[in-house]
């Protein structure tokens, strides 16, 4: 089986031991995986060193379990309806629900970070979740401020986002062995990706078909919620877009919001800087990683850059 499947495997067996009342929430949580990019990054980082690999599936499992719980959650928050397409557990269950499997799924990630080795990972897992909470305070304590810096959204999405995928890298280098310098090349290896992945995310949301997305687009602007391409774009003297966007956030006009980003280009903008990150991560792996691993994480980035290409 290969190393992602017995990921899967993993979390399924952490779901089916959970108590009944929750079960079923946790399958809907779980039975619907992503990209499995944080588990991939882990595993891809921790390769050739001499942890059991039983060892490295229950931490890939707990890192993505993480991630799961981290989404629960921010379901909630968002009031979201869909999540990849389908229904979410918070709009199916409502709130106390999702909230409850989320924090049993966090739990169950702490477990398996401590249980399998000789070094207890909880204390790097906690950090960033710290990160991401931290994040997601300052994005709540602003909704409807659209008249952010560029500063002030890069810290927002390296905690909410990048933070993770670092910890992936990270915590991979340490379980496989690596010296403290190629840890900390890996760490932010995770962050450069990290912080691409989450401005072209960013980006969808000006671009993106809902129907492909499996979300509305224009969500972010429709929450209060300024990223790049906005942010941009409010960089350059834009008249009309700053009386638009000091109305009460609720009542604005985000379709007329997006066809204005939109002819200004500033979504491509924002691309150019996704790719800026993108380039560092990958010298960063070019010199931290063994060439068969650098050859699997720069053709990942290929794969993620047509995927990204691809879009209106």
């Amino acid at each position: 089986m290969a190393p992602l499947q017995q990921v899967l495997q993993k979390i399924d067996d952490v779901v089916q031991k959970s108590p009944t009342l929750i079960r079923g929430d946790l399958e809907t949580l779980t039975k619907r995986p992503g990209k499995l990019l944080r588990p991939a990054f882990f595993l891809l980082c921790a390769e050739g060193g001499d942890a059991e690999p039983s060892d490295l599936i229950a931490v890939a499992a707990a890192i993505e379990l993480l991630h799961i719980a981290s989404l629960a959650h921010d379901d909630v928050l968002d009031d979201a309806l869909k999540r990849r397409g389908n229904t979410t557990l918070y709009r199916k269950e409502g709130a106390k629900r999702a909230i409850l499997a989320g924090d049993y799924l966090l739990s169950q990630s702490l477990r398996l970070s401590s249980s399998h080795f000789s070094e207890s990972l909880v204390p790097y897992m906690t950090e960033s979740l710290e990160q991401l909470c931290l994040s997601e305070i300052d994005q709540d304590s602003s909704t409807g401020d659209f008249f952010i810096n560029r500063d002030r959204y890069y810290k927002r999405i390296s905690g909410k986002t990048a933070e993770l995928f670092g910890l992936s890298c990270f915590t991979g280098a340490l379980m496989g062995g690596r010296s403290p310098e190629v840890q900390n090349e890996l760490y932010h290896m995770g962050l450069e990706f990290g912080m691409a992945f989450q401005i072209r995310d960013d980006i969808m949301d000006y671009t993106g078909d809902s129907r492909k997305m499996g979300k509305p687009a224009g969500n972010d602007l429709k929450d209060g919620i300024p990223t790049l391409p906005l942010i941009l774009a409010l960089e350059e003297e834009q008249p009309v877009l700053k009386f638009l966007l000091r109305q009460p956030f609720r009542s604005i006009s985000t379709a007329l919001i997006r066809s204005m980003i939109l002819r200004g280009k500033y979504t491509d903008k924002a691309f150019l800087i996704s790719e800026e990150y993108t380039s560092k991560s990958l010298s960063l792996s070019e010199r931290a990683l063994s060439p068969e691993a650098f050859k699997q994480y720069s053709n990942l980035l290929f794969s993620l850059q047509k995927t990204a290409q691809k879009r209106p």
